[in-house]
């Protein structure tokens, strides 16, 4: 009796040693979703492109600018068949107007006028985000995401955060006392990175999304 009882303990381990290396072994795909998936659309990665180089790519567009300060907002936009595409940038953008973020929305005449027709002999993709397109439902944009959307009336609302290292020559452009402060650890050697995403919905049909990265130290 005694052995068969030890045995069972044993067995009872083993099952729970292995029960928790499957936890460990499953919970880092939630933690280490940053959202880069997110971050690649129409050909272009945000932070590594500016607001004319993409011009350069699909033809001229009209630079719209709105705010100031953190408000501040850049954009050049293209009318699609199956929408308006922005390209969107800000005041971490600098003067360069560096590209920050994503929008794509359903067509609006107001919106449409401002916007350039987009050469549809250069559109090799479709108006689809990693799962998120025009039209669906609340239930289908929250199933996109691995992390709970935190909704504002028809707003729905997700951040990922995650860490970055910083290059070498990163690093060689800050102040020299910035720089010996990082080489030293008394400033952090990493950027703060967060992608937010946006759903605006109308009924129960979404009509716009946009996507926003930003680095900070």
């Amino acid at each position: 009796m005694h052995i068969i009882l030890v045995n069972r303990n044993i067995n009872r381990l083993l099952f729970l040693s292995l029960f928790f290396v499957l936890l460990i072994s499953i919970e880092p795909t939630y933690a280490q979703d940053d959202g880069s998936k997110f971050t690649n659309f129409a050909g272009f990665d945000l932070g590594t492109v500016t607001l004319s180089e993409i011009e350069q790519k699909y033809g001229h567009a009209t630079l719209i600018e709105s705010g100031d300060a953190g408000e501040y907002e850049a954009k050049i936009c293209y009318s699609l068949d199956d929408g308006i595409l922005y390209f969107l940038s800000g005041e971490l953008g600098g003067d360069i107007h560096e590209l920050l973020g994503f929008a794509v929305s359903v067509q609006r005449i107001s919106e449409q006028k401002k916007c350039a027709e987009f050469p549809v002999k250069k559109k090799p993709f479709k108006l689809n985000l990693a799962g998120l397109h025009l039209g669906m439902s609340k239930a289908e944009f929250e199933k996109v995401f691995t992390t709970k959307v935190k909704w504002n009336g028809n707003t729905g609302t997700i951040f990922f955060e995650s860490k970055r290292a910083m290059k070498q020559k990163e690093l060689k452009r800050l102040p020299k006392d910035v720089q010996e402060g990082t080489k030293a650890g008394v400033f952090q050697n990493y950027f703060d990175v967060i992608v937010s995403i946006d759903g605006y919905f109308e009924g129960n049909k979404l009509v716009e999304f946009r996507v926003w990265k930003t680095e900070t130290l």
